[in-house]
């Protein structure tokens, strides 16, 4: 149980416990996935002042993106596709969106949807030059 043993301060709690999810996702442990993001979503919810400069905000959406990844892992794709189309949501051109792109496109199968998404994620990380973007399309 990776984590449950690390004090957290409160301000890294949420990212820490999107860590065990990801983690018992890898490991195709659904149960822990779901526990890790519940714990998630209430230290989210009990957090008064933003994350620390030096993690990136973590907030309702980067959980939703953690959330939506998880589900693709552990493959509940129709669960993922809310998740991450919400994720998605005023996402900028970055690196990120395209991982979100491609997870989104693995969920929604081989329809002209996902062959579009494919094409946007592709686009990114050839702007970016992500090997593992391009890796992954």
């Amino acid at each position: 149980r990776v984590g449950r043993q690390v004090r957290a301060v409160p301000t890294i709690r949420p990212w820490l416990a999107t860590m065990r999810a990801t983690v018992a996702a890898s490991a195709g442990d659904a149960d822990e996935t779901l526990t890790a993001l519940r714990d998630a979503e209430w230290a989210l919810r009990g957090q008064q002042q933003p994350s620390w400069s030096f993690i990136y905000p973590f907030t309702a959406s980067t959980l939703l993106a953690y959330t939506g990844r998880c589900y693709v892992r552990l493959g509940l794709y129709k669960a993922a596709v809310p998740a991450l189309r919400e994720a998605l949501h005023g996402t900028r051109r970055t690196k990120q969106r395209a991982v979100l792109l491609l997870d989104l496109a693995r969920a929604l199968g081989n329809g002209d949807e996902a062959r579009e998404l494919v094409i946007e994620a592709r686009q990114i990380g050839q702007e970016f030059q992500s090997q593992k973007v391009l890796a992954r399309v």
